[in-house]
């Protein structure tokens, strides 16, 4: 599957950016919570915005991801809502 992001951020939209990341630094699980419930998909990159991992959040508030996998790195965290429009993205950092 290809995803291609164009943009981490989108402005003039009503979306709900409220959401948080905990902890960061992080790893190994990481808590990723949101009020918004109309999150679909949660998309993880690296720094060269390769695509690492496709998370179907749909019906969920909250999730446990598991970075312990993930090499040493920044990584965004680009939640998309349904219409596959993004939220807004923000940087979680792991360190083993």
């Amino acid at each position: 599957m290809e995803v291609f992001l164009t943009t981490l951020s989108i402005a003039n939209h009503s979306l709900s950016g409220n959401w948080t990341i905990y902890p960061n630094p992080t790893n190994d699980i990481t808590h990723l919570s949101w009020d918004d419930a109309d999150w679909e998909m949660i998309y993880i990159c690296n720094n060269w915005y390769e695509l690492i991992e496709v998370i179907d959040v749909s019906n969920k508030g909250s999730i446990e991801l598991n970075s312990s996998s993930y090499s040493n790195g920044s990584y965004f965290i680009v939640p998309t809502n349904k219409s596959g429009v993004l939220v807004e993205s923000k940087l979680m950092l792991v360190i083993h």
